[in-house]
């Protein structure tokens, strides 16, 4: 499926405009936390592949990372390893469903992200949280 993923990444062209808003420091480490889950959420059939792939490039998008960088990060040579170890470093699919769907209910109550605002539905409304356990993490 990662590679699946990987393909689709590759030939995939949005539309959005490159406007960095906040600089991740480690875009490679953002763009494998945000596969880890987005695997488990295709996985467990909470998003399509195609609707992971949207909200990834929107997220990375949003958070300073062209999608040319996505892009090149996937086709690293230890993206899909390290996607994996990633999503066992949250504990594996089960416990991101489970941190997924406490973040969704709170959600839906507006407690938790403004209307519409479906990448902080997804992961989580601070990015750094997402990259800070994997700061060190570097292509090979």
């Amino acid at each position: 499926m990662l590679k699946r993923i990987a393909a689709m990444l590759f030939g995939a062209q949005l539309a959005t405009a490159f406007v960095p808003a906040m600089a991740i420091e480690n875009p490679y480490a953002f763009v494998v936390s945000v596969s880890a889950m987005n695997f488990c959420f295709v996985r467990f059939g909470y998003l399509t592949t195609d609707k992971a792939l949207e909200l990834l490039y929107s997220y990375a998008n949003e958070n300073g990372i062209a999608p040319f960088q996505v892009s090149n990060i996937f086709k690293s040579s230890s993206f899909q390893r390290h996607t994996e170890e990633t999503i066992t470093e949250f504990g594996g699919c089960q416990k991101i469903i489970a941190e997924f769907t406490k973040r969704d209910t709170r959600s839906k109550r507006g407690v938790v992200s403004a209307p519409g605002s479906q990448t902080a539905r997804y992961y989580g409304s601070d990015p750094l949280m997402l990259v800070s356990p994997l700061q060190n993490l570097k292509p090979e």
